[in-house]
C-alpha cells in the first residue's frame, strides 16, 4: 500500500507518476508517522537496555566470578568425595555402582542400628542411593551442596570437631599433623572463618546482612618467619595423603610450635581478611 499509494514512481519517459487524486496530503502524514516511529523505536531500545542490562555485562568477567565461586564452595567431585569419606568413616556400608544409563556412579548406603547408636545426632534414611549428577532414577537422591543430607552430615561433623567432649570419638578434628610426600618442607594450612557486616541503603534506611567466608591460608616455616603461599595452593594441600605414620608426641610438638606462636600470624590473617572484605564489597556493587 505504501509503495502503491504514497510513493511517486517514474514513468517510462522519465516523468514521475503523481499520487492518486486526494492522497497528496498523505505524504505529510507519512513523514510524521515515520518520525514518530523512529522516536518510539529509540525510546524502546533505550528502555530495553535499561531493563535487560545483560547487554553491558562482559562474559569474561562473569566467567571469572563463576570460577572463583566454584573454587570456593567446591565442585561436584569434592562433594562426592566428602559424602563417601564421611559416611564410611562414621560406619556406613557403601557400595558404588556405575549407573546403567549414564557415565556417573551411584553410591548405595546401608546404615545399621549400630550406626545410629554411635551417631545419634544424624537424621538419615536407613538405606538410600545417591548420585551427584543428572540424569538420575526416581529411586536415586541427587545430592547438591545445600541438600538436607549434606547439610546435616556437614553440621554433625563440624560440631563434633568443635566439641572437646567428642574429640576422642569424632572423625574430624580442629587440628592435625601428617607426614606426606605432597610437600618437601614443613607446611601449615590455616582454615579461617571470616565474618563481614554488609550495609546497604534503600530509601534512606540501612539494612545489614551478615556474610561469612572460609579462607585457607598456607605457609611454610615457623610462624616467626612464615613464608605465606598463594591461597589456591590450598587445594593441593587438602588433597594430600599421609605417606607414613607419625607418633603422638611428634604431632604435639609440631602443633605447639604453631599454636603457641599464633599471635605472630594474626597481622597477616587480618590483612587478608581486609582484602577479602574489599573484594566482596566490589562484587556486591557489581551485582547491583
Amino acid at each position: 500500500m505504501e509503495g502503491f499509494l504514497l510513493k511517486a514512481k517514474p514513468e517510462a519517459d522519465g516523468r514521475k507518476q503523481g499520487y492518486l487524486p486526494g492522497l497528496e496530503e498523505l505524504s505529510t502524514e507519512k513523514k510524521r508517522l515515520d518520525q514518530e516511529w523512529e522516536k518510539l523505536a529509540a525510546r524502546e531500545e533505550k528502555r530495553s537496555r535499561t531493563m535487560f542490562a545483560q547487554q553491558a555485562i562482559k562474559v569474561a568477567d562473569v566467567a571469572k566470578v563463576l570460577a572463583q565461586e566454584s573454587w570456593a564452595i567446591g565442585d561436584t567431585a569434592t562433594l562426592e568425595n566428602f559424602i563417601s569419606k564421611a559416611l564410611t568413616s562414621l560406619g556406613a556400608f557403601e557400595e558404588i555402582r556405575k549407573s546403567s544409563d549414564s557415565d556417573h556412579h551411584v553410591h548405595h548406603y546401608k546404615l545399621d542400628e549400630q550406626f545410629f547408636k554411635d551417631n545419634p545426632g544424624l537424621n538419615l534414611p536407613k538405606t538410600f542411593a545417591t548420585t551427584f549428577s543428572l540424569p538420575a532414577k526416581p529411586s536415586e537422591i541427587v545430592l547438591t551442596r545445600t541438600h538436607p543430607i549434606v547439610e546435616n552430615l556437614a553440621s554433625y561433623i563440624f560440631e563434633g570437631a568443635m566439641d572437646p567432649g567428642l574429640a576422642d570419638i569424632n572423625i574430624a578434628s580442629r587440628c592435625g599433623v601428617m607426614r606426606t610426600k605432597a610437600v618437601t618442607i614443613r607446611t601449615t594450612l590455616l582454615l579461617c572463618r571470616f565474618r563481614f557486616l554488609l550495609t546497604t541503603t534503600y530509601n534512606k534506611v540501612n539494612h545489614q546482612v551478615l556474610l561469612e567466608e572460609c579462607a585457607s591460608l598456607p605457609f611454610t616455616g615457623l610462624p616467626a618467619k612464615a613464608n605465606w603461599l598463594d591461597e589456591k595452593y590450598s587445594q593441593e594441600l587438602f588433597a594430600a595423603k599421609p605417606s607414613q605414620n607419625i607418633d603422638q608426641t611428634t604431632k604435639i610438638v609440631f602443633l605447639e610450635k604453631v599454636l603457641n606462636n599464633f599471635d605472630q600470624l594474626t597481622d597477616h590473617i587480618n590483612r587478608v581478611c581486609a582484602e577479602h572484605s574489599e573484594i566482596i564489597l566490589e562484587e556486591h556493587r557489581q551485582v547491583r
